[in-house]
């Protein structure tokens, strides 16, 4: 196991002191006060646009792409529990929605 934030999994990094609240999609800053606090995303993630009935391209952690419907029907499965119009990321295991 490494000692290094970076490469320890979630189960394993604390809470930043004063951020037990934080929501998803946000991330830590300093202000101009010099006070950190969380900001919300003001942009998602970029990824290319696929045919959400159609198997993924790749499946490496870390991809990402927005679903859409080119007229082929349901999502395919091998997407997991997502919609159209949906960005997902993949974690090296499934797929997670990034909610817009």
């Amino acid at each position: 196991m490494s000692n290094f934030h970076k490469n320890s999994n979630e189960n394993n990094k604390h809470t930043p002191k004063g951020f037990d609240f934080a929501v998803n999609n946000t991330y830590a800053v300093r202000d101009e006060q010099g006070i950190s606090r969380y900001d919300q995303r003001e942009s998602l993630p970029k990824g290319a646009f696929v045919d959400g009935s159609s198997a993924p391209l790749s499946s490496g952690d870390g991809d990402i792409y927005i679903l859409i419907d080119q007229g082929g029907g349901s999502i395919n499965a091998s997407w997991g529990n997502v919609s159209y119009n949906d960005w997902v990321r993949n974690n090296g295991g499934f797929w997670n929605k990034v909610t817009p």
